[in-house]
């Protein structure tokens, strides 16, 4: 049962996610030295408001982590994994707790770390609250999991329930209603990462040397963090508006409507710009710097969606890909022109592929 669940479940997840967990990974490694690791981890085994911020991201990436699950178990083709019901429930449950320690092991792996310096300097506190917090996820998660397995095929929705508007939504706000709804925390999560990310480099900017090519690198990184989000756009369009592709409208227009939904999405960190922009630059940078981070993002969608047929050969494409813009952006290439560049090539690779993906 656990390599069962291992190979459906945990290597989707990594599969789906590799994008996103590269992105932790290059803002952690790329971001922070290894002496400003060591600094957070000794002001949170002695600051209990640091140490219980750092327990939140842990609970909401195994939110993520959980709410994944839950939903690959109520697809169709996960109606298999129902038949886990006829194993004992202590097995079923232990089970359940092995695939839930899988799937955080990128929060687990920083507890470890914590627990190790913890143990050495004996905040014997801090290192009970990790292996508290660590079970906790654990249990949970396992709970969550035997909860759902023994509904299969169930549905509640208490807010619709009692509340309900007829409203006509436009076309480009369909997949960005469907994420607020239907994938509130993945919106989430996403969004305070690169909320975080965006904000950072503007704290940054005015503290020491740097130019405006550290706003840059914070917009790529928040480009390619909607990975996850823009791989969703394409399995929600094929799932509810496949017969789309047979209505007569131009390839101008899919671009633009694209091209809206994506603004829409990026709203946020629109907002976190403008709201944390240094001041010693111009509105116009802002807004280049915004039009580079819409414009990547749109590169991205239009890859995954009309370029990418292998998972694996796609991931590494556009791995290099993001190395290759950041060391542009480190030797002054101009963002804007690189910008104009990559929307025309998103165009041109939607129409003359936007048919051809089925």
């Amino acid at each position: 049962m656990n390599r069962i669940l291992y190979l459906t479940i945990v290597r989707e997840y990594y599969r789906q996610n590799a994008i996103f967990i590269f992105v932790v990974l290059m803002f952690a490694i790329g971001f922070l030295s290894g002496r400003e690791h060591m600094a957070i981890i000794n002001q949170a085994l002695h600051v209990p408001f640091v140490l219980g911020c750092i327990f939140l991201i842990w609970v909401l990436y195994a939110v993520k982590a959980t709410l994944f699950t839950v939903r690959f178990l109520s697809q169709r083709s996960s109606e298999f994994l129902y038949h886990i019901r006829l194993f004992p429930p202590r097995k079923r449950i232990w089970a359940f707790m092995n695939l839930q320690f899988w799937l955080i092991q990128l929060s687990f792996t920083y507890s470890v770390l914590m627990l190790g310096i913890g143990v050495v300097e004996k905040t014997w506190g801090a290192v009970l609250a990790i292996v508290l917090i660590n079970t906790g996820l654990i249990v949970a998660g396992a709970w969550v999991y035997e909860y759902r397995i023994k509904r299969p095929n169930s549905r509640q929705d208490v807010v619709r329930k009692y509340f309900s508007l007829n409203l006509t939504t436009p076309q480009f706000l369909f997949y960005p209603r469907h994420l607020l709804t239907q994938q509130t925390v993945l919106l989430l999560i996403t969004k305070a990462f690169s909320a975080f990310v965006l904000m950072g480099v503007c704290y940054l900017y005015p503290t020491d040397d740097y130019d405006i090519r550290l706003i840059s690198l914070g917009c790529l990184l928040a480009a390619f963090s909607q990975s996850v989000i823009l791989q969703n756009l394409h399995f929600f369009e094929r799932m509810y508006f496949e017969i789309y592709k047979n209505m007569p409208v131009s390839g101008l227009r899919w671009f633009l409507n694209y091209l809206l939904t994506l603004a829409v999405i990026l709203f946020p960190e629109a907002v976190v710009l403008a709201r944390n922009f240094p001041a010693g630059l111009s509105p116009a940078d802002g807004l280049i710097q915004f039009f580079f981070l819409l414009s990547v993002t749109v590169m991205l969608l239009h890859y995954q969606v009309f370029v990418a047929r292998n998972n694996e050969s796609g991931f590494q494409v556009v791995f290099f890909s993001g190395l290759t813009l950041a060391i542009l952006v480190m030797f002054k290439i101009p963002v804007w022109a690189f910008s104009c560049a990559g929307l025309m090539a998103a165009y041109l690779v939607l129409k003359r592929r936007f048919y051809a993906v089925e």
